[in-house]
């Protein structure tokens, strides 16, 4: 199949904040597929945040920083920037995944430590650099309400681990009134989420007597866990995944996906 024409016709509903989105939607555009925007999510930057100033106050003696997400790069940049601490980092950087291993190659940290297959928290723990850390200093930068698994499992194995939470995702709920949430929602054939919080904002954002529709259409998450919750909330086919939130392991799957679909 022509990579211009790799999508053709596919109408693609994507939920990431509009910042967020500018590549994925060019990348749509590309493949001759119909993307919609509906930022569900805004990020609010919370440099100022205690847990951030605890975390910076130990930024020189840590032995490792963790970076859960593009947006926790771009924040905590900002931070160690008007701390007037160091960048990069001179100690061992981890990364969730791709992604966020991109955002901090482009921002002039090399050297990056990422998991091998399961971009996750528990792909990161499964990592051998971090198994002996008894003692160790870890600070993790990353947004509001975190999972509390990677903080708990460094903790257990006897790291003193700090959270800095650098910023927020907040619900960007659009202004339809049902009949426009129909409308969208018979335009639309895939839904993109590429993170919990966006998950479950864009079942708050529809009315909930269109839940079904909703749940009607094809879903593509980044992992397991999004999957679980997606079946948590009455979801009963089994939603594409991609590998990790990338641009390329995005377009990668919907590929694959319309290509079993629409098959000659």
């Amino acid at each position: 199949m022509d990579n211009l024409a790799a999508l053709l016709g596919l109408r693609v509903l994507v939920t990431r904040p509009a910042h967020q989105a500018v590549s994925l939607i060019s990348a749509l555009n590309q493949a001759s597929a119909t993307p919609l925007l509906l930022p569900v999510t805004t990020i609010i930057p919370t440099i100022n945040d205690p847990s951030v100033g605890a975390a910076l106050q130990q930024y020189e003696q840590a032995n490792s920083i963790i970076f859960t997400s593009s947006n926790a790069v771009r924040n905590a940049i900002l931070a160690i920037n008007k701390a007037n601490k160091s960048w990069p980092p001179v100690q061992s950087v981890f990364a969730i995944g791709p992604a966020t291993c991109h955002s901090l190659n482009v921002s002039n940290c090399n050297n990056v430590i990422m998991p091998d297959i399961d971009f996750s928290s528990e792909g990161l723990l499964a990592k051998s650099e971090l198994q002996h850390i008894k003692d160790n200093i870890i600070i993790i930068f990353g947004g509001a309400n975190p999972r509390p698994l990677l903080a708990t499992q460094l903790q257990q194995r006897g790291a003193h681990v700090l959270h800095a939470a650098c910023y927020m995702r907040q619900p960007l709920t659009a202004q339809m009134d049902i009949k426009q949430q129909a409308e969208l929602l018979n335009k639309v054939d895939i839904i993109v989420c590429t993170s919990n919080e966006t998950l479950l904002n864009l079942i708050q954002a529809f009315d909930k007597g269109l839940h079904n529709q909703l749940f009607d259409k094809e879903f593509l998450v980044i992992n397991s866990h999004m999957k679980t919750t997606l079946k948590g909330l009455g979801y009963i086919k089994s939603p594409i995944i991609a590998d990790n939130p990338t641009d390329h392991s995005i377009m990668s799957a919907l590929t694959l996906w319309y290509e079993e679909h629409h098959h000659d």
